[in-house]
């Protein structure tokens, strides 16, 4: 292998070099030796180039967050824009804070375990910090793929159990309470898109005025609206989310109002002006403060998919209208009713038995 000798003016210590190639990132791969003479350097540089060559251990001397950042950097074109943000900020917002100067090379599974047990300690979801895991994951697999790092940490990381969301889907009653203490102020609106049109957060705030076909009562769905460290209007989740369902004119009224209200101009204007992730927190508000049960905003789609289910709509019209590729996940939404439709289910059974027996 090729090598430079040279004397430093500084120091009059000898250096010697030599190329070893580039990393998958393009970065120059160098390895250096020095000695008080040249034949010293030259004989230390061979022993590096001997270890280098006959060593597995070839990790990159970046930091984890460098080396992350760089992951994202060469991917970005091939994930949608949402996915960018989303990986940036985990960077930025959780792992620089925690890793700080760590180097990949001197990372370990239980360093990584510790982090998750921190995260999750400190109030984050176990679901979330699976989601940071399944991140390091594919950034580590792709580090070995490239020969960049020799090993992925997370292999024999302990990663969080997933755990399956129960959503509290709100009751008639329950949600009538809702609907009076805010029929008369502008969060009417968000409310009544998810509860009787099924919307989901993202379509409720990419809304435009032109997206409303008062006379036909209809709405369109053909964008929505994310926030992670920015806003990005994008296209919907999936091709079955972009739909156009009838609405009932309750809700076309309710829209007519808002708009005199608002006193819009612009028609290409988005429908909801203020930030969607603002807006999650305005609605923990309104519960707390009306001293209603906690629910989320994106479980009053879960209330209109059970009260389609309560009205007898087939599955297939009612998995259409919010969107959903097929019943599948309708279905796990309907278990979550189990619980008042048995009760409702024995009760009429009883009246059976107490009226013939």
């Amino acid at each position: 292998m090729k090598y430079n000798v040279y004397q430093r003016s500084s120091d009059s210590r000898f250096v010697a070099s030599s190329d070893v190639g580039a990393d998958a990132f393009g970065k120059r791969k160098r390895i250096v030796a020095y000695g008080k003479t040249e034949r010293e350097a030259t004989k230390k540089l061979r022993e590096k180039l001997f270890e280098y060559e006959n060593s597995d251990i070839k990790d990159t001397k970046e930091t984890l967050v460098a080396f992350l950042s760089e992951y994202i950097k060469r991917n970005k074109d091939n994930w949608a824009d949402t996915t960018v943000s989303l990986y940036e900020m985990y960077v930025t917002k959780h792992i620089e804070p925690y890793f700080k100067t760590q180097k990949v090379k001197d990372l370990t599974p239980i360093m990584v375990d510790d982090f998750y047990s921190y995260k999750i300690e400190s109030g984050s979801s176990s679901n979330t910090v699976l989601k940071y895991h399944r991140f390091l994951n594919s950034a580590f697999n792709y580090g070995v793929k490239k020969d960049i790092i020799t090993k992925n940490v997370c292999e024999k990381a302990t990663a969080p159990k997933h755990i399956d969301y129960s959503p509290n889907i709100y009751e008639q009653d329950q949600f009538n309470q809702l609907w009076n203490y805010v029929k008369d102020k502008y969060d009417r609106v968000p409310i009544i898109l998810g509860a009787a049109c099924g919307f989901r957060r993202g379509e409720i705030f990419g809304l435009k005025w032109t997206d409303i076909d008062f006379k036909n009562c209809k709405i369109k769905i053909q964008e929505t609206c994310v926030r992670f460290d920015k806003t990005i209007i994008k296209d919907p989740k999936n091709q079955f989310s972009k739909r156009e369902i009838s609405v009932p004119k309750y809700v076309i009224d309710v829209l007519k109002d808002y708009m005199k209200e608002q006193k819009v101009i612009n028609l290409n204007s988005n429908i909801m002006t203020v930030d969607p992730s603002y807006y999650s927190h305005r609605f923990k508000w309104i519960l707390n403060k009306y001293n209603l049960p906690p629910t989320r905003l994106h479980d009053l789609r879960h209330y209109n998919a059970t009260l389609m289910m309560n009205l007898g709509i087939p599955d297939k019209i009612a998995s259409e209208r919010l969107g959903h590729k097929d019943t599948t996940m309708l279905k796990k939404i309907y278990q979550h009713n189990q619980k008042s439709v048995d009760k409702a289910t024995s009760e009429k059974i009883n009246e059976v038995f107490s009226n013939s027996l």
